[in-house]
């Protein structure tokens, strides 16, 4: 038991470092990214950062697949090359210790992931996408071109003013949306945090909605009127399936639905499959180089997540049953452990003293 939590604890701060290092890698390509759209204009520089943020949830759950897996082969890989699995395995310490000790840490990290994948990343994409679009819209507005109509995309609203004044205010304005037409003789941008959104605040105007000459034609004055341009809700956005809850992904039957889905699931499955297969591929000679297994191991990490991409795209395109999904890629991953299981054990004796024949 004692070895067991020495060797579940070692793998944990390999696990911490790698994942680390490969999160600030992605993270660092995406910072500068947002700050090239902060620089030019497309997003304010105070949600940089929260940007950053769901993007550290969205990213952490699947970095933990392979951050597993290059732990384990490097934690073990270096207990070979120091001959401490031949000084375990001399005091009664077999293989199956081994698998307990990589399965006491494996198993929190798949639900980890899990928990990650299945929740944590739709929400934060989710939330992520709100942003850029309330991002993009007040960039439309804080753009407007006196003399110019500007079109608010995803409002459907046009919106022209004569001139700024000298206070601000846009002046003889002139905004069309879905209900009809707006006209005023001055206008402002306003956020109202009680209704979560931007609104273009008109004075001292008309408003005409239907068609003119029929009887649902009417003409309205108003002292004050305001029309939602920004401050995006979640029902406005156009929902993509990696946006979706899980749960809405159960109750949706579309294809890429269920391939998002899968996608999810493969996280926490893909973790303990790996976890296995790290074990008899992190047999390393002693006089093996140090990272003489981490090249088959990326290897076989980049065939497994490519199989799992490539059935996805099966699925969306109906070449692979729903029912399948990405199983059959798990059950080829579960068979290849099995072999390399079998090869390091009898059966690879067997066939090396076979091949001095």
């Amino acid at each position: 038991m004692l070895i067991a939590r020495s060797i579940a604890s070692e793998i944990l701060v390999t696990l911490a470092a790698v994942t680390g290092v490969l999160l600030l890698i992605l993270l660092g390509t995406q910072l500068v990214r947002a700050l090239a759209d902060a620089v030019s204009g497309k997003i304010a520089g105070d949600v940089v950062f929260q940007l950053l943020g769901l993007q550290t949830l969205a990213y952490l759950g699947p970095l933990l697949v392979p951050g597993m897996f290059i732990a384990i082969i490097l934690t073990l890989g270096r207990m070979y090359r120091d001959h401490e699995v031949t000084a375990l395995a001399a005091c009664g310490v077999g293989r199956g210790q081994l698998f307990a000790a990589v399965l006491r840490i494996a198993i929190p990290v798949a639900i980890l992931a899990g928990l990650f994948s299945l929740y944590l990343k739709p929400l934060a994409r989710l939330q992520g996408e709100i942003i850029r679009q309330e991002q993009r819209e007040l960039g439309q507005i804080t753009a407007l071109t006196p003399g110019r109509f500007t079109e608010i995309s995803g409002r459907n609203v046009v919106v022209f003013a004569e001139y700024l004044d000298e206070n601000g205010d846009w002046r003889n304005v002139f905004v069309r949306d879905s209900r009809g037409v707006t006209a005023a003789d001055r206008a402002r941008r306003e956020f109202r945090p009680d209704f979560n959104g931007d609104y273009i605040v008109l004075q001292d105007g008309h408003r005409y909605e239907g068609a003119p000459g029929t009887r649902n034609f009417r003409i309205d004055r108003y002292k004050l009127h305001g029309i939602r341009v920004g401050g995006t809700r979640e029902g406005d956005l156009p929902r993509r399936a990696s946006t979706l809850s899980t749960f809405e992904l159960l109750n949706d039957g579309s294809p890429a639905a269920k391939a998002e889905l899968q996608s999810r699931l493969s996280a926490p499955v893909s973790t303990l499959l790996l976890a296995l297969l790290a074990v008899p591929l992190s047999r390393t000679d002693p006089r093996e180089g140090r990272y003489g297994r981490l090249l088959v191991a990326l290897l076989v990490y980049i065939l497994y997540t490519n199989l799992i991409g490539i059935s996805e795209s099966w699925m969306k395109d109906g070449k692979v049953p729903l029912w399948l999904g990405a199983w059959w890629v798990h059950a080829i991953m579960l068979f290849g452990f099995m072999l390399a299981l079998g090869l390091g054990g009898s059966l690879g004796r067997r066939l090396r003293r076979w091949a001095k024949r």
